[in-house]
């Protein structure tokens, strides 16, 4: 599964660049909205089959019965773009195991239905927040570090796919809980590393 950082670099990039995040947001959003179901071939749905208790052969043979199932067993051997059955499909394929579920058993029902569901994006409620800082994280990170008169000072420069996408100074003492934080730490580096005379 993707990563948000990954999601908002496949599908809103231009825009993630541009700070744009509510347009991010809301890109990604439409992508979960528009998700359709996969074509599953032949062998990802003896695979299911298998892992739900039942015999794939068997499975097969049992589509051989009737003329809808005959349709669903042709579409699973064409190895073409074409080919392939969506078992999540609501007005035909699905209706038509569940009225042989004698035949197919419950849970080989549900191991193909849940095989070529649609994908389920954990970003179809994310914020415009959750795009800004998932972005920035593995971002690279120029540093430049100043201690003078007991005031330790940090400018941060980060940057993602070649451009600068935040430019921030922080100051020990000022700003949020996360800022104090880091500048605490880096000034306890810093000590550390001058008491053990390095």
């Amino acid at each position: 599964m993707q990563t948000l950082s990954q999601a908002i670099r496949e599908h809103s990039l231009a825009a993630a660049q541009s700070g744009e995040w509510q347009a991010v947001a809301e890109t990604l959003q439409a992508v979960s909205v528009t998700a359709t179901p996969r074509k599953c071939g032949s062998m990802e749905s003896s695979l299911a089959v298998a892992a739900a208790g039942a015999q794939p052969f068997e499975m097969l043979e049992k589509l051989r019965a009737d003329a809808t199932g005959n349709l669903l067993y042709t579409r699973l051997a064409d190895g073409s773009s074409e080919g392939g059955v969506i078992w999540a499909e609501p007005l035909l394929t699905l209706p038509y195991l569940q009225s042989r579920v004698s035949d197919f058993s419950q849970p080989v029902i549900d191991a193909l239905r849940n095989l070529s569901a649609p994908v389920s994006y954990p970003w179809a409620d994310v914020t415009a927040e959750e795009c800004s800082a998932a972005y920035l994280v593995g971002a690279d990170v120029l540093l430049s570090i100043n201690r003078t008169s007991g005031t330790l000072r940090v400018s941060m420069n980060v940057m993602r796919d070649g451009q600068q996408v935040r430019l921030a100074m922080l100051t020990e003492g000022q700003g949020s809980e996360v800022d104090q934080s880091l500048t605490t730490a880096i000034e306890s580096a810093i000590d550390a590393w001058l008491a053990a005379g390095v």
